[in-house]
């Protein structure tokens, strides 16, 4: 949010002071030379916000800077994910009017009788407004490339478990038309990548920035790797392969395209061939339910501990690659979100706490993401705190300056001592609880 905040803000002073300047103008306008060094109360509003406006120039620019050579997804501060009911309830609006950096939501065109649908208007909708950083927000299309979707355009009459035979089992969560296949036939990929009508291409062609792929756990999943035994092959290196495939397909296109899978932790291992082709092709990794899966009311987490200790060390090989990591916890009791987000910072993810449906924005977004309406309350802060600055009576002193915003006293033991004008002083510790409150300066990395 940094960028966004700092640019806002010394925006905002700017407006203000050009509105204000010739008010302020004409009251020093008639004003008598001295001989002393007089400290005005106008020349030291002028000062005061010449030095803030720099200092915020100056900020802008190293947090600019520190952006300048990184990865696509290194200025990603908070995202969402949303992948029902984009269409109702004004939800895309909604997504648009929100301040996440990036948006991971599905394709409708790729649902059955959708086929027609807009979505490219859609896309360029959230493409044109901004996260929290100040940059265009970044979409991600939702695709289960490890399960067959009863509800996509592919989706044929007759298909059923067992026909065709790549198709093998129901989901086992429970989800109602959702089925793992065998992922390395080349019927299922002809149907994800490879030509025009492609799952793919239809993403491509609606101007996602990459894709968000779910179900990679396919590749441990007992039905599945049944098959792969009795067809020679190791579900685990297939599964990358098919990653890997899809990825250079689509970077043949457009390059920066992203790849951020779901889940299946497992795929990568310390010090593994296969593991290095599949970081080599990732841009970051998500994981749902670390610590709460919203079925149980314990505070610390509602997943074993040794399940989420085990997570958390898998994730360590994805952030040892330099690679982001995007968590998704599934809780609403205030208190299991506080301590979802407070563990996920401290480990360094990017966390999302929500509901299972992913119908809609979470109504419990991270502690320090930004409320839209920010810029709005800015300007009326600032306003106040300018109109408070040149309209309140100033006494003239013969105290001398040793600088125009910083005065000097001294005292009868001869020492000197320096300190800032009222005005400057409230100003700035106004502007730093901001920053600070609104971004962690000390954080940026």
């Amino acid at each position: 949010m940094a960028r966004l905040f700092l640019v806002d803000v010394k925006d905002l002073l700017g407006d203000v002071m050009s509105l204000i300047s010739p008010v302020a103008s004409s009251r020093c306008k008639h004003r008598r030379a001295t001989s002393h060094i007089y400290y005005s109360g106008n020349h030291d509003f002028f000062v005061t916000f010449g030095v803030v406006l720099l200092l915020l120039q100056v900020l802008g620019m190293s947090v600019t800077a520190a952006y300048a050579h990184s990865t696509p997804l290194s200025h990603v501060k908070f995202w969402a994910y949303q992948i029902q009911s984009e269409e109702v309830d004004g939800n895309l609006q909604k997504l648009a009017d929100s301040l996440y950096d990036l948006l991971v939501i599905d394709d409708l065109r790729s649902v059955q009788d959708e086929e027609s649908f807009d979505m490219k208007s859609n896309i360029s909708m959230l493409h044109s407004s901004l996260g929290s950083q100040g940059q265009p927000k970044l979409v991600l299309a939702y695709m289960d490339i490890g399960e067959a979707e009863g509800y996509r355009w592919y989706w044929q009459a007759n298909w059923t478990i067992g026909n065709p035979d790549w198709i093998v089992a129901a989901d086992p969560e429970g989800w109602t038309d959702n089925c793992p296949v065998l992922f390395w036939r080349a019927e299922w990929k002809s149907i994800l990548f490879g030509h025009a009508p492609s799952y793919l291409d239809k993403v491509m062609a609606d101007g996602f920035d990459g894709v968000y792929l779910d179900w990679i756990e396919a590749a441990t999943f007992e039905p599945v790797v049944s098959a792969a035994v009795r067809e020679n092959k190791n579900p685990r290196a297939e599964m990358i392969a098919l990653v890997a495939e899809l990825a250079a397909y689509a970077r043949a296109q457009k390059p920066s395209f992203l790849v951020v899978p779901q889940n299946a932790l497992d795929l990568a291992r310390p010090q593994d061939a296969i593991t290095r082709r599949y970081l080599d092709t990732i841009d970051a990794i998500a994981q749902e339910a670390v610590w709460y899966d919203g079925t149980s009311e314990q505070i610390q987490g509602d997943l074993p501990s040794s399940y989420t200790e085990e997570l958390l060390h898998d994730l360590a090989i994805f952030q040892g690659a330099g690679k982001s990591v995007f968590t998704v916890d599934y809780a609403q009791q205030s208190e299991h979100v506080a301590y979802a987000y407070a563990q996920a910072e401290a480990h360094g993810f990017i966390e999302y706490v929500t509901l299972r449906e992913l119908d809609k924005l979470s109504a419990t977004p991270p502690p320090t993401y930004p409320i839209p309406e920010f810029k709005e309350t800015i300007m009326m802060l600032a306003i106040a705190v300018l109109i408070t600055a040149i309209s309140r009576p100033k006494r003239r002193t013969k105290t001398k300056a040793l600088y125009p915003y910083v005065r000097t006293t001294r005292p009868s033991h001869s020492t000197t001592t320096i300190r800032f004008s009222p005005v400057l002083r409230f100003v700035l510790q106004w502007l730093w609880k901001l920053l600070r409150a609104f971004y962690p300066l000390t954080r940026v990395r």
